[in-house]
């Protein structure tokens, strides 16, 4: 089971930095968040550390806040499909429309916009949904068909679609995780793994609440990472098993310590996944 660690955990750091603490904790390969880093050095550079650092870049992710030139959601998908393209990635993730029905106007143009950019595909490059996550104390407004990926089946079927499940996502909304990875194993290309903290954080600010208290380390929080591994591994899922922390959670103002967290990271993730075998 591939096990690949977000650059965008880290994106504080150069991304040749990233890499090699990728490659120091004994990750099998990096998910690329697109960064000003990537569009600034380009395609030739990624390639260079993957080669480096013997590491490839497994999975893409669209940008986390609008870059020049990737403004449109049309051109964010279509530019990050072909990116995936050129560093054969297997999995590019775009986040699912947020939307109480996949009829409604933003889920038909999101619909659009994603088969343009799924014609752009390379025939080993899938496609991965994202489930949105919910921020802050109850209540919340409860968009089912975002964030909760068991609704997709119909859609994901018509349009040959896979699953890019945050486990950390799944926790905010209080779904039991177990339930929802078996439901939806068949479709599930990259799993986003990271836990969630039982500390009580009252502001509703996404960002904030994201790096406080979701995506956590995975062997410290409330959701039964291992048990999600283990049952993973049982069922043969070859990953990626992405790992997308807060910088946070990783201590980043401690390069030493990011260092130690992640190479322990990393051992959880194959101790639990070995549980299966």
């Amino acid at each position: 089971m591939l096990i690949t660690l977000s650059t965008a955990s880290l994106m504080i750091y150069p991304l040749g930095y990233v890499f090699a603490l990728a490659a120091e904790a004994g990750f099998d390969g990096v998910e690329l968040a697109i960064s000003p880093q990537v569009t600034l050095r380009g395609v030739a550079h990624v390639r260079q550390l993957s080669r480096s650092h013997e590491l490839p870049v497994i999975s893409v992710h669209p940008p986390l806040h609008r870059l020049p030139h990737w403004i449109s959601q049309r051109d964010t998908f279509v530019r990050s499909v072909e990116l995936a393209n050129e560093l054969s990635a297997r999995v590019v993730t775009f986040h699912g429309p947020l939307v109480r029905s996949f009829e409604d106007h933003e889920a038909r143009r999101w619909r659009q916009d994603m088969l343009l950019a799924k014609e752009r595909c390379s025939p080993n490059l899938r496609i991965g949904m994202e489930n949105h996550a919910l921020f802050g104390p109850p209540p919340r407004v409860f968009p089912t068909v975002a964030v909760d990926p068991r609704h997709w089946d119909s859609f994901l079927e018509e349009h040959d679609l896979g699953i890019t499940l945050d486990t950390a996502h799944v926790g905010s909304v209080g779904l039991d995780l177990l339930t929802v990875v078996r439901a939806i194993r068949p479709r599930l290309v990259n799993i986003h793994l990271s836990n969630v903290s039982d500390r009580r954080f009252p502001i509703r600010h996404p960002i904030a609440y994201s790096l406080v208290v979701q995506h956590q380390l995975p062997q410290r929080g409330l959701l039964p990472l291992a048990d999600i591994l283990a049952s993973l591994a049982d069922t043969g899922f070859p990953g990626p098993i992405t790992l997308e922390l807060s910088p946070l959670a990783v201590h980043f103002w401690d390069p030493r310590e990011v260092r130690k967290l992640l190479t322990e990271a990393v051992r959880f993730c194959r101790q639990a996944a070995a549980i299966a075998r």
